[in-house]
C-alpha cells in the first residue's frame, strides 16, 4: 500500500518529465508547480509527489478538459466539486491552491496538527486519520477522486522520467 505521509520518492525533474510527456504542450506556469508541491508537501509531511501525480489525474494531466475547475481557479484537485456542474472552490495564487490540497489530503491521512497556517476551507470537515493509504482514498469517495490508483501504477506516475 502507498503511504500518503512521508518524503517524496519523485523528484522536481521528474514529476517536470512526466507532466512533460503526457502533455507536450504543458505551460511553465504548470511545470513551475511541481516545485511547489514538493516544498509544500514536506512542509507537512505529505508526499508531494503523490500530491502532484493526483492533481494530473483530476485535470486531465493539466488539459483541464472533462475537468470541473479550471487553471485559474488554482484549484488543481476539484476541492468543494461535490456533483455535476459545480465548479469548486477558488485561490488567489497557486501556491495557496497546492497548500490546500496538501492540507486536505493530511487531514486523511494523519492526526498531526499543521505546520503552515489553514488555507484548506474543508479541512474541518474531515474525519482525521481516516485514510492513511492512498487506496484509501477511493473507499472514502474523496472529492471524487480519482486517486486510489493501483499502488505501483501511482508510483509509476510519478516516477516516470
Amino acid at each position: 500500500m502507498l503511504r500518503i505521509m512521508g518524503k517524496s520518492k519523485a523528484t522536481v525533474e521528474q514529476l517536470q518529465t512526466y507532466i512533460k510527456k503526457v502533455n507536450p504542450k504543458v505551460t511553465d506556469s504548470v511545470t513551475k508547480l511541481a516545485a511547489i508541491y514538493i516544498t509544500e508537501g514536506e512542509a507537512e509531511g505529505v508526499r508531494g509527489d503523490i500530491a502532484f501525480v493526483q492533481s494530473c489525474l483530476e485535470t486531465g494531466n493539466f488539459t483541464f478538459c472533462g475537468s470541473a475547475v479550471d487553471f485559474e481557479q488554482n484549484n488543481f484537485c476539484g476541492l468543494g466539486v461535490t456533483k455535476n456542474g459545480m465548479k469548486g472552490n477558488s485561490f488567489d495564487i497557486p501556491i495557496k491552491g497546492v497548500r490546500e490540497q496538501i492540507q486536505h489530503l493530511k487531514a486523511y491521512a494523519s492526526n498531526e496538527r499543521l505546520m503552515q497556517t489553514c488555507v484548506d476551507p474543508r479541512f474541518l470537515y474531515v474525519a482525521r486519520g481516516t485514510a492513511e493509504y492512498v487506496e484509501w482514498l477511493e473507499s472514502r469517495r474523496i472529492q471524487h477522486t480519482k486517486a486510489g490508483l493501483p499502488e505501483k501504477d501511482m508510483e509509476n506516475r510519478s516516477l516516470e522520467s
